[in-house]
């Protein structure tokens, strides 16, 4: 399986500052369409970063151009700019067989403030924050996995794949993400 990230608004050049982090629709697009002339039965995952640049543990940075989003347009955002994204791939005839939504997603995703925090100063404040933002870390993902299945459409099934790179770190691992 050939997994290609995907990022926002990436700069299209290669830089000491940006790692490489140059993928673009259009790029990955192109990869895509270049693995399957070579490799017909190769499959592949599309890794939505959400990110103009690289999103892990430490750095989950909005794309600049969602930066003033509320809560709820982020959500509609991100379902929208998922599914236009997979129909742009099934359009070019490369649709992924699998979709990663998100990357190291454990301190959160697309952050509003902070990561969801490893400590608090009390047990409450960490409890009631880190269930907060989980609660928003499962609505956007709900809505990144009902934009995979808006693109999907009456075709294969794509499976979805969420990558955490480590525990959740919260308080109590009773608070659930909702998806």
């Amino acid at each position: 399986m050939f997994r290609l990230r995907l990022f926002v608004n990436p700069q299209t050049n290669y830089t000491n500052q940006n790692f490489g982090a140059i993928q673009s629709q259009a790029y990955d697009i192109a990869l895509a369409q270049q693995i399957k002339a070579h490799a017909p039965n190769a499959k592949l995952l599309l890794d939505f970063q959400y990110s103009d640049t690289w999103a892990d543990p430490g750095h989950q940075t909005k794309p600049a151009a969602w930066a003033s989003l509320t809560f709820a347009q982020l959500q509609s955002t991100v379902q929208t700019y998922t599914q236009n994204t997979l129909l742009a791939f099934k359009d070019a005839g490369v649709m992924p067989d699998m979709v990663q939504v998100g990357n190291e997603i454990s301190s959160g995703m697309l952050w509003e403030r902070l990561p969801i925090p490893p400590v608090a100063s009390s047990y409450s404040a960490q409890h009631n924050y880190a269930t907060h933002e989980l609660a928003n870390l499962g609505s956007l993902l709900n809505s990144a996995i009902q934009g995979v299945r808006a693109a999907q459409g009456a075709g294969p099934k794509i499976d979805v794949a969420i990558h955490i790179d480590q525990e959740i770190r919260t308080a109590t691992h009773s608070t659930t993400l909702g998806i």
